[in-house]
C-alpha cells in the first residue's frame, strides 16, 4: 500500500505533492503524530497480529481507586449539573431540529456557505449562549478534580513520578491537532438532528459534557495513575468480494457523509448514528459526530477522497487495507488501562 496519493485515480506522475507543512495543515495532522505513525509502521511490520491485552493484575488497586473516585464524582456532578445542562442544551437542539427540517431529502453535501452566513451564525450564537456558563462550570470542575485526585496518587505510589514522565512522553504525539470549530459543530448538530429528535440530541449533548472529558482524561489516559502503553488490535473485515470494494466505499460515504441519508440506513445504525460531513474546499478534514450509548462523541476525520490544491496525499498506517476512506485518532481502552491508538 503506497503511503502517498492513496485514493487518487490519477497516474502517480500526475499527483501533486505538497510541502509537508501544507500537507499536514490541510489533512489536520501534527508533525509529532505523523512521525510517530511512520516509526510505528516501520518498527512493527505486521499489524495483523494483536498485541497482548491481558489485564494487568498489578493495576488492580489503581482500577479500584479510579472506579471509586469516578462513581462518586460523576454521581455528584449529575446531581448538581445534569438538569441545568439539559435545559441549556435544549435551545441548541431545537435550533438544530428546525434547521434540519430545511435540509431536503437526498442532499449529498453540506452547503458550507449557508452555515457561514450572518443569519445562521447569529442564530446559532444566540441559542448556544445559555450553554456557555454551565459548560465552563463543568469543565472547570473536571480540571480541578482531575489534579486533586491524580497528583496525590502519583506522589504517594511507588515510582509514581517516573511513571508519569514515561506516560507523558508517550502521549506527546497525540496532543495538539486542529482546534474545536464552532461552524463544524453546527453542521454536525444539524445533520445529527435529522437522524434524531430534539430531546435525544439535548440528552446526548448533556451526557457528552457530563461524562466524556472525565472518562477520557481521568479514566482512560491518566499518566499520573497508569503506566500507559501503545497496543495494537487489528480490525480486519471480510473480503467483500461478492459486493466489491467500490460499492462498499460508495455506500459508506453516502451514509456517513451525506446530511440526509435514507431512512432505512438510519434505522439500521440507530445505535451509533455517525455523521462525518464532507469537508470544506480548503481542507481534507472536518469534525464529525456519532452517538454511542446515548452519548454524543465529537471526532476529527480526514477524508481520503477529498482533494485540496490537487492533492490527495495521506499517510496510511494499515498494511492490510484495500483502500482508505476515513482516518481519525481514537482512544482505545483495555481492561486495566487505556492507550492511544491511531486508526486508518
Amino acid at each position: 500500500m503506497p503511503r502517498l496519493g492513496v485514493g487518487s485515480s490519477k497516474p502517480r506522475n500526475k499527483r501533486k505533492v505538497l510541502q509537508k507543512t501544507m500537507r499536514r495543515r490541510i489533512n489536520g495532522e501534527t508533525k509529532a503524530l505523523v512521525k510517530h505513525a511512520q516509526r510505528a509502521k516501520t518498527a512493527r511490520g505486521d499489524f495483523t497480529v494483536d498485541d497482548d491485552w491481558t489485564a494487568a493484575e498489578e493495576l488492580r488497586f489503581a482500577d479500584r481507586y479510579v472506579e471509586a473516585i469516578s462513581f462518586a464524582y460523576l454521581g455528584f456532578k449529575v446531581l448538581i449539573l445534569s438538569v441545568v445542562l439539559f435545559l441549556s442544551c435544549l435551545p441548541l437542539a431545537v435550533w438544530a431540529q428546525v434547521h434540519a427540517k430545511s435540509l431536503h431529502h437526498a442532499l449529498e453535501k453540506v452547503d458550507w456557505k449557508v452555515y457561514s452566513s450572518l443569519v445562521c451564525k447569529v442564530g446559532a450564537y444566540v441559542v448556544i449562549a445559555p450553554l456557555l456558563l454551565p459548560l465552563l462550570m463543568s469543565y472547570s470542575l473536571d480540571v480541578v478534580c482531575y489534579y486533586v485526585f491524580s497528583v496525590p496518587y502519583a506522589l504517594g505510589s511507588e515510582s509514581g513520578l517516573a511513571r508519569y514522565r514515561e506516560s507523558s512522553e508517550l502521549l506527546k504525539a497525540f496532543r495538539g491537532g486542529p482546534m474545536f470549530r464552532l461552524g463544524d459543530f453546527f453542521v454536525c448538530l444539524a445533520s445529527h438532528a435529522k437522524r434524531r429528535d430534539a430531546r435525544s440530541v439535548a440528552t446526548s449533548l448533556t451526557a457528552m459534557i457530563l461524562f466524556v472529558p472525565w472518562l477520557k482524561y481521568f479514566v482512560n489516559c491518566n499518566p499520573f495513575i497508569y503506566p500507559l502503553k501503545e497496543l495494537f488490535r487489528q480490525n480486519m473485515s471480510a473480503s467483500l468480494q461478492d459486493v466489491g470494494v467500490k460499492a462498499v466505499t460508495h455506500s459508506l460515504r453516502r451514509f456517513l457523509s451525506e446530511p440526509t441519508p435514507e431512512p432505512a440506513l438510519v434505522h439500521a445504525f440507530s445505535e451509533m448514528l455517525p455523521f462525518f460531513p464532507f469537508p470544506k474546499s480548503k481542507r481534507r478534514w472536518a469534525m464529525g459526530i456519532q452517538s454511542v450509548g446515548g452519548v454524543s462523541l465529537l471526532s476529527h476525520v480526514t477524508h481520503a477522497d477529498a482533494r485540496v490544491q490537487g492533492s490527495q496525499e495521506q499517510f496510511v498506517l494499515s498494511r492490510s487495507a484495500e483502500r482508505p476512506i476515513y482516518r481519525g485518532t481514537l482512544a482505545a481502552a483495555s481492561t486495566s488501562s487505556c492507550v492511544p491508538d491511531m486508526s486508518s
